[in-house]
């Protein structure tokens, strides 16, 4: 197998590495855990497991249905994105040989999608940290249902971040040797 075609393969698996922990570390946002049980409990599930569990702690806790959607979007995003790097890391060893050129270039699309997909994962989850870090900070009614001034301030806006392109299904019968 060509440098490049290791090297672009290399890549795919250390960018979905970053998606990985970025789905990870939404879900540790939501149960509000400390680095030390993050470690522990979540940082050792597998990839589909993480992504269960944020699916889990959205659908009860996040009572914003605009933040749900946008999370939800991006988990099937990313679950293209897993398919694809899966496909490609565990499909590649059985071909011997040089890529055609164009099967080189379905592997340099599938890299940029799954860059996207950290880039926006990331953003994602700074931009929820914002809404969720606001929503904590304010007072809670007494038993009396008396708030103090905290209720005034204004609520920080959820505004998403540019999503990526949909990524495309890789269809792994495509790549192929140059004769």
């Amino acid at each position: 197998m060509q440098d490049e075609v290791r090297q672009a393969v290399g890549s795919i698996a250390i960018a979905w590495n970053r998606a990985e922990a970025a789905i990870a570390e939404m879900a540790a946002l939501y149960l509000d855990v400390d680095a030390l049980t993050f470690n522990l409990l979540i940082k050792p599930l597998r990839a589909q497991d993480r992504e269960r569990l944020l699916k889990a702690v959205i659908a009860a806790k996040e009572y914003d249905e605009f933040i749900k959607n946008e999370i939800a979007l991006a988990l099937k995003r990313t679950q293209i994105c897993r398919e694809n790097r899966s496909k490609i890391v565990h499909g590649l060893g059985d071909l011997n040989g040089h890529l055609t050129e164009a099967s080189v270039r379905v592997l340099e699309r599938v890299l940029r999608e799954i860059e996207a997909e950290c880039v926006f994962l990331s953003e994602l989850h700074q931009r929820v940290t914002r809404i969720l870090f606001d929503r904590n900070a304010r007072e809670v009614p007494n038993d009396e249902d008396e708030f103090g001034d905290d209720e005034l301030r204004p609520v920080a806006a959820f505004v998403p971040p540019e999503r990526p392109q949909k990524p495309k299904q890789l269809n792994f019968d495509g790549l192929e040797i140059a004769g």
